[in-house]
C-alpha cells in the first residue's frame, strides 16, 4: 500500500484539491468514516474543546498525541485503511528538540498523510482568539529546516504544512504574513497556510497574489473555519471556486464534528429536561439515532471485532453462554 503522503500528495497535485473534515475524537472519525469519507484533519481546537478547554496552548504535547494516535488506530481497527489524516502540531510545544521529539512519535502511526506547524510564540492560541504572538520568521525557518530533515529522514513521503498567524496577530499585516510565507516556502515546506479571522474574498485573494511566485509544491492551504459566520458575513464571501482559482489545494474544516457533537448532545438534553420522565427522553435519543450507527452502539465500538477474535482463540463458549452482545439476547 502506498504512503499516506505520496496520496495526499496527488490529491494536492489536482487543481481542485481537496477538503478535510475536522475530527474531534476516534469516535467522530469512525462516525464519519463510515459515511464514506476518507480525509480526516486532527485540529488542535477540536482537541482542547474534547477536554473542557479553550485553544489556547494548555494541552501538552503528550495528551495531544495519544488523541491523534487513538484516532489513527481506532480507524486502522475498525478496517478503513484507506483514509488519510492530517494533524495539526501547533509549534512543535517548544524549540527544535520538542519538535523532533513529538514528530519521532507521529511518524509511527498509521495513514498519517501530513502535519502542520505554526509559526506563533509558545504556548500558542486558537487563530481566532485575540492575544496571538508570532516568533521571528527566522526562528520558525529554523523549526520547519529541523522537521524537514527529521522527515526526509523517517517518512519522506508525508507532507509538511506551515501556517503564519502574523496576519491576525500583535502587529501583524498582510504585509508580513506574505514575507513570512514566502519564506516558508523557500524553506521547504509543502503547503503554506496564512490563518485569516474572517472568510472575505480580498484576504484570500491577497494572500494569493502575493504568494503566486513562491507557490509551494501543493499549493496553499485554507481554514474553512466554523469560527466564521458564513451566513451571517456582510462582506463579500470567499468562494469555493475562488479558492481553488487561487491553488488553496489543502482546504479543511477545523472542528467540524465539535459542532455537530455539541449540537446534537444539548437538544438531547433539551428533551430529557422537557420528557415527561426518563424513559420517554431515551426513546427519542433512541428514534433520533435510526439510520445512523449510533442506533447499535456496541456494534459500532467493535465488539463483534473483538468476540471474533476470541472465538479464533478458543474464547467463545463463554459468550455463547451468557447473555448480552453477540450471546444470547
Amino acid at each position: 500500500m502506498r504512503h499516506a503522503g505520496e496520496v495526499f500528495g496527488d490529491l494536492l497535485s489536482r487543481a481542485e484539491g481537496a477538503f478535510f473534515v475536522g475530527v474531534s475524537s476516534a469516535q467522530s472519525a469512525v462516525a464519519l468514516a463510515q459515511t464514506g469519507l476518507r480525509l480526516f484533519y486532527l485540529g488542535g481546537f477540536a482537541e482542547a474543546v474534547l477536554h473542557g478547554t479553550p485553544d489556547v496552548g494548555v494541552r501538552t504535547a503528550d495528551e495531544v498525541f495519544a488523541r491523534i494516535k487513538s484516532v489513527a488506530l481506532a480507524l486502522e481497527d475498525a478496517g478503513f485503511k484507506d483514509v488519510l489524516l492530517v494533524a495539526d502540531l501547533d509549534t512543535g510545544y517548544g524549540g527544535i528538540h520538542n519538535l523532533r521529539r513529538i514528530l519521532r512519535d507521529v511518524f509511527t502511526l498509521p495513514r498519517i498523510a501530513g502535519v502542520h506547524l505554526e509559526d506563533q510564540v509558545f504556548p500558542k492560541r486558537c487563530g481566532h482568539i485575540a492575544g496571538r504572538e508570532v516568533i521571528p520568521a527566522e526562528e520558525f525557518c529554523a523549526k520547519l529546516r529541523a522537521a524537514i530533515d527529521l522527515r526526509d529522514e523517517r517518512c519522506p513521503a508525508l507532507k509538511l504544512i506551515a501556517r503564519t498567524d502574523a496576519l491576525g496577530a500583535v502587529s501583524g499585516s498582510m504585509e508580513e504574513a506574505i514575507r513570512r510565507g514566502r519564506m516558508y516556502a523557500e524553506a521547504g515546506a509543502d503547503s503554506v497556510w496564512c490563518e485569516t479571522q474572517k472568510p472575505d474574498r480580498e484576504t484570500a485573494r491577497r494572500f494569493y497574489e502575493g504568494m503566486k511566485s513562491y507557490l509551494p509544491p501543493c499549493g496553499l492551504a485554507y481554514n474553512v473555519s466554523l469560527s466564521f459566520k458564513w451566513r451571517a458575513f456582510k462582506g463579500v464571501r470567499v468562494t469555493w471556486k475562488d479558492l481553488i482559482r487561487w491553488q488553496y489545494r489543502f482546504r479543511f474544516g477545523t472542528y467540524f464534528t465539535t459542532v455537530a457533537e455539541i449540537a446534537a448532545v444539548h437538544r438531547a438534553g433539551q428533551w430529557l429536561k422537557e420528557a415527561r420522565d426518563e424513559i420517554a427522553a431515551i426513546e427519542r435519543v433512541q428514534t433520533y439515532a435510526n439510520g445512523t450507527p449510533a442506533v447499535d452502539v456496541r456494534n459500532f465500538s467493535g465488539a463483534k471485532r473483538y468476540q471474533e477474535i476470541e472465538k479464533r482463540y478458543g474464547l467463545g463458549e463463554k459468550i455463547k453462554r451468557s447473555e448480552g452482545f453477540g450471546g444470547k439476547e
